[in-house]
């Protein structure tokens, strides 16, 4: 039939160590059993040993025989099924021979790779940080160039005429510009006048213990002062001829 399988020792496919294999099988098993002689044989052993039975053993040699040649035909079925079970497999099953040979092999190819091991990482060795050259440093600003006697005095009287012109309208004020003066211009020209003008300030404000109390000071340290006879008004004192 079509779908018969191939005999193994027939299938050009095969292993050729399996192809041995399954000859040296073949020639292991012996002679085909000839059922045939097997049977001949066996009816002659039954026909010689009941002779001179009687009918009724006639018809036991007949049944021993007809159980015989059954017997001797399933041990030839069995023989052959054992035989044939060796010999022939489907050509849809592969021969487990190649497949454990390129097993093998391929782990043979593993086991030769080389692996190699991961590179040891170059240690980051870090730089110094480079520091910027410093720019060139400004030119240091000149020195301020000391004030003159000249200029100073200039600028005391300058506010010694705020303090003045303040008198007349704002003797508050007049009186802040005069004490400020004295602390700017310790020393200065224009001591006198700017303590006149505190004295004064201080009468047009109704602060008269105040007023007689600088005004003293005043007369007893500048008597004849340009600015005497007006500090006398304003604390009360009598003008001197």
């Amino acid at each position: 039939m079509a779908d018969d399988p191939k005999r193994l020792l027939d299938d050009a496919d095969v292993d050729p160590e399996l192809r041995d294999a399954l000859g040296a099988a073949k020639s292991a098993a012996g002679p085909a059993l000839d059922t045939a002689a097997g049977l001949a044989r066996l009816q002659a052993a039954i026909g010689g040993g009941g002779g001179g039975g009687t009918s009724g053993g006639g018809g036991g040699a007949a049944a021993a025989k007809s159980t015989a040649a059954a017997w001797i035909g399933a041990t030839a079925i069995v023989g052959s099924l054992a035989i044939g079970s060796a010999l022939y497999v489907s050509t849809s099953q592969k021969p487990a021979a190649p497949l454990a040979r390129e097993l093998s092999g391929v782990a043979s190819v593993v086991a030769k790779v080389d692996i190699a091991p991961p590179p040891t990482p170059t240690p980051v060795v870090a730089k110094p940080a480079v520091t910027p050259e410093p720019s060139a440093r400004p030119a240091p600003a000149a020195s301020a160039k000391p004030e003159s006697k000249e200029d100073r005095v200039k600028r005391e009287v300058a506010q010694l005429a705020k303090a003045r012109a303040a008198l007349a309208s704002n003797p508050a004020q007049a009186l802040t510009l005069a004490n400020a003066g004295h602390q700017e211009f310790a020393g200065g020209l224009l001591y006198q006048e700017r303590e006149a003008i505190a004295v004064l300030a201080l009468a047009r404000m109704g602060n008269t213990a105040a007023a007689r109390s600088r005004g003293k000071a005043f007369l007893s340290r500048f008597p004849k002062g340009p600015a005497a006879d007006s500090v006398r008004r304003a604390i009360g004192e009598p003008e001197q001829n």
